[in-house]
């Protein structure tokens, strides 16, 4: 073509073959164009012109292909919109894929209205359908994919190698935002178990070398610069060949974020794992699962990273489990299913925590490790607090402690932990005075521990605690002030320090001190703005000002930094308990301020969507009635007193002196009364009366 005097068009289509050097057929002439189809960016170095990259297309125009290729007439087009988006949707706008699914439908092999509850189905079979007619080496989605992955296959580079291992991989994390720092931390400290041999297979919170050993290669180096630039590499190679989407932006990355991230299209997403074997598939679940578990090991607290992990955590548990785990040894799945667990536990999110928690059990019932049973009735009841059942948390740890009993000492620590984890759920069911004599014993105790042992005032400051919901005010006050003393030797930023100098603000509050509580939260505040924005103890102490300043009189401060830190929490689900506890609080600073439609419209907003927990659930029941109360507030006094009338009812429940079931029977008097039901009034005032004798 080089000696041709005419004008000339080549066309290289599918220009995808990474090991290949498109540039030997390229005819060295001035008087031809040459245009490229190619999935590998490589290929831009032989551009002259400039290129275009071609992005999913527009939601319409999706659907006029959909519906074109389906051989549906023109007419009856607007008719099946709505059943054509929901295919686009469900498809990614992936070309190829959209036109696959119209060929399928004009075979009269489904209604365009049927497919994507087929496709949910069997959508591997669908994927790899096609028509004859346009039969060639792309014929179908998988078709398209695979090329590329058996190039890579069929390479004896170990890069190559790497990328396809790291596909397989991929397939069970979530499709979106796979972040480098989850392979980086998994391999610092699968490293530091290595070097440091922290090797314990006895404890359900612990992973080991057998874990290790389930790890990809490239996760597996002697330096952490050494496994960044293999997992690069190798992200690199799958980039080129346009399977995965790398983001890397120009930033500084630290311990829990990376400006480096990956993402798949989510049609590439279930051909990466269909492909595989049940083997293959398995062996990729494991490294996954493993990966994930390690990647949060070492971290007890609230991290940031744990909300990067969950759509990942929850990806991989929506697998076969069961048939992925049959070569592992039960304790080995128990151990990353806990640490899969515990970042759902942190991050609160109580849906698919109770399946996993459920699914660690059954492999632990033919255990005679006493211990690790143990272990998981703690965390049981952990949960259990978290979603509000605090009764049964409170069994479960009275099973625990009667066992615990028979085997430790009165002042082991393992024994003393739980007594005080007994004794906060106690508190919380309004056990309160069981909870001050439980404690009261721990801290006895303790008392042969050093002054600023950790374990020692943790105790006092779940004792100041106690003290404070029994209406022991002073003594709550005396000894938070001896905690916060004891713990000037910590830096001005530890959380054990703010944490007690927050429970004591809280405690001056109670106490009348209001200005020393405003100015002690004030502090805390301060000091926390090292944290990010969206730290949980940094928003906590944020809303405690916020009450402090209410409470001080200073609305309009309150108002404003509720604002913040509902603004800021927007980012988590509708229904994350945080958020909605912020929300609750605006709604009342609203109602101080004199905005009481604003509160109204809020408190109804939390009262919706806390529908989705039990009848009973306390922070339930709490925000009814609160709204109730902004009812009464705007006139609304019959939607009051029935709502408060529902809240009464629930709580019968509740012993008869129980605070909530007290203060709910005292304003529902109040608001029978402002309604003209003086008669009604009275008896609940009698019964008042009686449940406090």
């Amino acid at each position: 073509m080089a000696c041709k005097s005419e004008y000339w068009l080549l066309i290289i289509d599918n220009a995808d073959d990474p090991e290949l050097n498109y540039s030997q057929y390229i005819p060295h002439s001035n008087r031809g164009d040459i245009l490229f189809s190619t999935r590998n960016p490589e290929c831009g170095e032989h551009k002259t012109v400039g290129s275009e990259d071609l992005e999913e297309l527009e939601p319409e125009l999706a659907q006029d292909l959909l519906l074109l290729a389906t051989g549906i007439e023109q007419g009856r087009w607007k008719d099946k919109r709505r059943a054509a988006l929901a295919i686009v949707d469900l498809l990614g706008s992936h070309t190829l894929a959209i036109i696959q699914a119209g060929a399928f439908i004009k075979k009269k092999l489904c209604t365009i209205e049927r497919y994507p509850a087929i496709f949910q189905q069997q959508k591997g079979q669908l994927l790899k359908f096609y028509s004859k007619q346009n039969e060639s080496i792309y014929s179908n989605v998988y078709a398209t994919f695979d090329v590329s992955a058996k190039y890579l296959e069929k390479s004896k580079l170990p890069e190559a190698l790497d990328a396809v291992n790291l596909l397989h991989i991929l397939a069970f994390f979530y499709n979106s935002e796979i972040s480098e720092v989850i392979f980086l931390r998994a391999a610092q400290y699968a490293s530091q178990i290595r070097d440091e041999d922290l090797d314990d297979q006895g404890k359900i919170y612990s992973l080991s070398t057998n874990h290790i050993a389930r790890f990809p290669k490239y996760a597996q180096g002697q330096s952490d610069l050494q496994n960044r630039l293999r997992w690069r590499k190798a992200c690199s190679i799958l980039e080129s060949l346009s399977i995965i989407v790398i983001r890397a932006e120009d930033a500084d990355d630290d311990e829990e974020h990376s400006s480096f991230t990956v993402s798949m299209h989510s049609l590439i997403h279930v051909w990466a794992k269909e492909r595989q074997d049940f083997q293959s598939q398995s062996k990729a679940w494991q490294s996954a699962s493993t990966i994930i578990a390690f990647s949060c090991q070492g971290w007890y607290e609230y991290r940031p990273f744990f909300m990067l992990l969950q759509p990942h955590v929850q990806a991989c548990v929506n697998h076969n489990i069961e048939g992925y785990t049959q070569q592992i040894s039960e304790i080995e799945t128990a151990q990353i299913l806990f640490q899969l667990a515990s970042v759902l536990y942190r991050i609160r999110d109580d849906k698919s925590l109770d399946l996993l928690i459920s699914q660690t059990r059954s492999r632990l019932q033919d255990t005679t490790e006493e211990n690790i049973i143990i272990e998981i009735d703690i965390f049981t009841g952990r949960v259990l607090e978290q979603q509000g059942d605090y009764g049964t948390a409170v069994q479960i740890y009275k099973a625990v402690t009667k066992r615990q009993s028979l085997a430790l000492t009165d002042d082991h620590p393992s024994r003393l932990a739980l007594q005080r984890a007994l004794a906060l759920a106690y508190q919380a069911n309004g056990q309160v005075e069981e909870a001050v004599q439980l404690l009261e014993h721990v801290v006895q105790v303790e008392e042969k521990l050093a002054d600023d042992h950790p374990s020692r005032l943790a105790s006092q400051h779940a004792l100041a605690d106690a003290y404070q919901a029994n209406g022991q005010i002073e003594e709550a006050v005396q000894l938070l002030e001896h905690v916060v003393q004891v713990q000037k030797k910590l830096a001005d930023d530890h959380p054990d320090r703010l944490a007690s100098q927050h429970a004591l603000a809280l405690t001056y509050e109670a106490n009348g001190q209001i200005e020393e509580a405003v100015q002690l939260l004030e502090h805390v505040v301060q000091v926390e703005e090292k944290l990010a924005d969206n730290h949980p103890d940094r928003l906590a102490s944020q809303h405690a000002l916020a009450d402090a300043y209410q409470a001080n009189g200073q609305i309009k401060e309150a108002v404003q930094l509720l604002e913040h830190v509902v603004q800021v929490k927007e980012k988590l689900a509708d229904d994350h308990p945080s958020r909605l506890a912020s929300q609750h609080a605006l709604a009342l600073a609203y109602q101080a301020n004199g905005q009481i439609k604003e509160a109204v419209q809020l408190l109804e907003y939390v009262v919706q969507v806390k529908e989705k927990l039990a009848d009973n659930h306390p922070s339930r029941l709490a925000s009814q009635h609160v709204l109730a109360g902004a009812y009464q507030a705007n006139g609304q006094v019959e939607d009051a007193v029935q709502l408060l009338e529902h809240v009464v009812h629930i709580q019968e429940k509740l012993a008869d002196n129980h605070p909530s079931r007290l203060a709910s029977q005292h304003d529902l008097a109040n608001a029978y009364r402002a309604n003209g039901q003086v008669e009604e009034a009275v008896q609940v005032r009698e019964k008042l009366v009686n449940n406090n004798t």
